[in-house]
């Protein structure tokens, strides 16, 4: 094991960023003295092999950083300094990886600053990327291969489930037993985020609807995945004018519900950008965050829910309404929602919801019960050993930390590759054996 120091200037804020390098430079010193401690900026610029990416990630750091796409004062200026910063860092990664060729990387994040450019590099190299992303005390995601905050593990701890499910009927009932459960307790926002308003009191339209399911755009799960458009505002544009050119169906633009808190806040007006294009439309209709509506009750009257990558899209496919999504989200090739890859495959998929074509079989119900099994019961490591909570665990004896049943399946999942969503499964499942 060694560990490397990426000290390439990030950010705005060059005061605050040098005095956590300090830090992080000082704790380096104690490690010295057992394994190998590396600089990235003792290291030569070289071989860049994707001149474009720094451009890319700088624009998905400005929406992070401004807290939405629709801000405009300071953006070009934002997405410049930031591609220089990362631009400059991108080689000297490229020399080190060169030099060191790693099996594996742990890094966290996979999209913020420059983590973005050893995510890629990774990938290039086939270097299993391990990563974590911790958001919100007393929870954090990880992965074991890929970026945390996209579930990137879930497809393979999905298909490792099912497996063994095939195998197990009983495992099977319990499985979609406590899918089931969790999905009640959000639909009464009762589970641990308690996102949703239990009681909506607003009835929005009452006819057939095509629902926009909005992410937070800045939220790093959002910031990346798009395939179809080239962003949340061009996906929301483009689906209000289809359903309004093509079908006779209402279109619903439900904006997430999480950004009634403080911490989901955003900086987007989608409103103010659906007026501006659209006018007054009767057949629009807006949920604000915080309007008495509760999402699962729009499904009652809607051809098919459009996502990006909200874990709706699961959860609507449950209930028998259909998804389409233009996005690489971590369900999009598990075979119950429609995925478009085009603009005209994105809008063919559309006029057959609007036909009443697109329909949910059983098999796809069932398919999306494990799906959310996997990624919304079995993924969610609950544990204050989590940047958040750094001051009740500071003080700990490292021993204590490790003895931590939770911190050792984390640490299994990094060292091994082996899916958090799969080792708590088997936990879950003991009593079946």
């Amino acid at each position: 094991m060694q560990f490397v120091i990426d000290d390439s200037e990030f950010g705005t804020e060059t005061r605050h960023f040098r005095t956590i390098l300090s830090v992080i430079k000082w704790t380096c010193k104690v490690l010295g003295q057992e394994f190998r401690v590396d600089v990235i900026g003792d290291y030569k610029t070289g071989h860049v092999a994707d001149p474009g990416l720094p451009g890319r990630l700088a624009d998905l750091n400005a929406t992070w950083q401004l807290r939405g796409e629709m801000v405009t004062e300071g953006r070009s200026e934002l997405i410049a300094w930031t591609q220089q910063q990362i631009s400059g860092a991108y080689g000297r990664i490229s020399s080190y990886l060169d030099a060191h060729e790693p099996d594996v990387l742990f890094v966290p994040g996979g999209v913020f600053g420059t983590s973005g450019i050893w995510f890629s590099e990774a990938q290039r190299r086939s270097i299993r990327f391990a990563s974590y992303d911790a958001g919100t005390a007393g929870v954090m995601i990880v992965a074991g291969n890929g970026i945390a905050c996209h579930l990137a593990d879930i497809p393979g701890a999905y298909a490792a489930i099912c497996k063994e499910v095939d195998a197990e009927p009983a495992m099977k009932a319990r499985i979609l037993e406590i899918a089931r459960s969790e999905i009640a307790r959000r639909q009464a926002g009762t589970d641990m985020f308690q996102y949703q308003i239990a009681d909506g009191t607003v009835t929005v339209s009452g006819r057939s609807s095509i629902v926009l399911a909005l992410n937070s755009s800045w939220d790093a799960a959002a910031l990346g995945p798009h395939q179809v458009f080239p962003d949340s505002k061009a996906w929301i544009r483009h689906t209000v004018e289809t359903v309004l050119r093509d079908t006779s169906l209402d279109v619903i633009i439900r904006q997430h519900p999480a950004e009634r808190f403080s911490f989901g806040r955003t900086s987007d007006d989608y409103h103010g950008f659906i007026h501006h294009h659209f006018g007054v439309e009767p057949r629009i209709h807006f949920i604000a965050a915080a309007d008495p509506v509760n999402s699962y009750e729009l499904m009652a009257d809607a051809a098919a829910i459009v996502t990006h990558t909200s874990t709706i899209g699961i959860e609507a496919v449950i209930a028998g309404c259909p998804v389409i999504t233009g996005s690489r989200s971590y369900y999009s090739n598990m075979g119950f929602v429609t995925a478009a890859d085009t603009i005209e495959a994105y809008d063919r998929a559309i006029a057959a919801a609007a036909a009443g074509m697109l329909l949910v079989e059983a098999s796809q119900r069932e398919a999306a019960l494990i799906a959310y099994y996997s990624s919304q019961c079995c993924n969610w490591v609950k544990t204050e050993f989590n940047p958040a909570e750094f001051r009740k665990w500071w003080g700990r004896h490292l021993a204590d930390i490790g003895a931590d049943p939770v911190v050792d399946d984390v640490l299994r999942c990094f060292a091994e590759g082996v899916p958090y969503s799969v080792i708590q499964h088997h936990g879950q499942m003991q009593h079946l054996q």
